[in-house]
């Protein structure tokens, strides 16, 4: 009998350790889960996704000029990038990109890139 309880003892304790440990693990999974959470939004954006989202922009807004309604669709779309090409060529192009990776976080990015409108863009990023 005292042999069945020694034994009985050791697989609660055992029982113990694993359901301790199994806490703990749920505990740091939950921690990380967290930081994922509150860091995940906030981080920044890279070089090809603020290229992508100020490109967007420039389609928008060049996009919405009347004068190429009245051209073939051949023409616009030659003419919007002729003028991206000049937009993007200019020094304040490179100074909003370089801003843009420093202070654009993935929630701004995410929003800006689903916005129907240069407004809405901005919006977003402000």
């Amino acid at each position: 009998m005292a042999k069945a309880r020694a034994f009985f003892a050791v697989g609660d304790a055992l029982a113990s350790r694993r359901r301790s440990r199994r806490t703990q693990f749920a505990c740091l999974l939950g921690a990380a889960f967290a930081l994922v959470l509150a860091f995940g939004c906030n981080r920044k954006v890279g070089a090809p996704e603020c290229k992508e989202m100020l490109e967007k922009y420039l389609d928008m807004v060049i996009g919405g000029d009347p004068e190429l309604a009245k051209l073939t669709e051949e023409q616009r779309k030659a003419v919007r990038e002729v003028k991206k090409a000049v937009r993007m060529g200019e020094p304040a192009f490179a100074q909003v990109s370089t801003k843009c990776e420093t202070e654009v976080t993935r929630k701004e990015y995410d929003c800006a890139m689903h916005a129907p409108s240069p407004d809405a863009w901005q919006a977003c990023i402000e």
